[in-house]
């Protein structure tokens, strides 16, 4: 009987630290330096992060932005809210963003548009009175007309800043 209750025990606990490396393996880090094509962003209250924006025409580029607003101390008297910030700026060099576009969704599909969250060419987004933790995903696209050699001027950096509201 003890022999029984013994096995039984060693095979709960491969279960268990079997369990615990798989879902170790398969869960994703927040990128939390350098932008990357289709990473991943969580941004507390009060951080940034820049990346140079380089895509091919046709092929849009998908970046997951999570804004954690779990930083707000309860005991504040101020409004639990912050204020996302996504800037495009120019490289220089003979290189822009004309041709660029940079719209927000809701959901990893890009299917549903946070409206009025569109922005072609250098200037900014911004999204106010973001309450709760919240995903967004900036697709960033370049028309398919525009070939190669005129890709090539395409250029610039994207920054995103998320800070408590004034």
């Amino acid at each position: 009987m003890k022999k029984i209750l013994l096995i039984i025990a060693v095979v709960l606990c491969l279960a268990v630290a079997g369990t615990a490396l798989a879902v170790t393996y398969n869960s994703s880090d927040p990128v939390t330096g350098d932008l990357k094509a289709n990473s991943y962003l969580k941004l507390s209250l009060d951080s940034c992060s820049t990346a140079d924006i380089t895509i091919n025409p046709g092929t849009p580029v998908v970046y997951t932005i999570q804004c954690d607003v779990t930083s707000i101390q309860e005991n504040e008297v101020s409004p639990k809210t912050g204020t996302l910030t996504i800037t495009l700026a120019d490289a220089g060099a003979g290189q822009d963003l004309d041709d660029v576009t940079v719209a927000l969704f809701t959901d990893a599909a890009c299917t549903a548009a946070v409206a009025g969250k569109t922005q072609t060419g250098a200037g900014a987004i911004t999204v106010t009175d973001i309450s709760a933790t919240t995903t967004y995903y900036a697709k960033i696209s370049v028309p398919s007309a525009l070939d190669e050699a005129g890709c090539e001027a395409c250029g610039g950096t994207m920054t995103l800043s998320f800070a408590k509201a004034a």
